[in-house]
């Protein structure tokens, strides 16, 4: 799968992919460093209950990858990290809003940590953020689907 768009190095994205259902998606986070090597961060109940994944990401091979959005630039690579693995992924209700577990509510309380401890900076409102990804994904779905590749996004407004 081609990937049409590249990554920016020292950026988190927000990444959608593919689910049965049109307008749903899996939610992660693309973290990359000095190299724009990506490393996927994200919720996951595949095998089980929720855990919490991190792994090193093949955007340009994924066969459900559909769109990822630039959030913005991080200060500091390993603090990023560290505060995304304080986030629970392990299915309980969200610690910020109380809202019921989701690997996109994990990643929504993920990007307002960072932001609330200064990692990043959010270009819009937490919510705003999630309505222009949805927005994405579904633009960009028939392109990924059709076995075009995934759209990278590095407009941040």
């Amino acid at each position: 799968m081609p990937l049409n768009g590249s990554l920016e190095a020292s950026s988190i994205y927000i990444s959608l992919n593919t689910r049965p259902e049109r307008g749903t998606y899996h939610w992660g986070l693309i973290l990359t460093d000095l190299h724009t090597n990506p490393v996927l961060h994200h919720a996951s109940n595949r095998t089980g209950p929720w855990t919490y994944e991190e792994k090193i990401a093949k955007p340009d091979q994924s066969l459900t990858l559909i769109v990822l959005r630039l959030v913005g630039k991080v200060k500091s690579h390993s603090r990023t990290r560290e505060v995304i693995k304080d986030i629970p992924a392990d299915g309980s209700p969200s610690q910020r809003t109380g809202e019921s577990f989701s690997c996109r509510i994990w990643v929504k309380d993920v990007l307002m940590s960072l932001h609330e401890c200064e990692e990043i900076v959010l270009p819009e409102t937490i919510d705003k953020l999630e309505i222009l990804a949805v927005k994405n994904g579904l633009k960009y779905a028939p392109f990924a689907e059709s076995g075009q590749g995934a759209t990278v996004i590095n407009d941040t407004s």
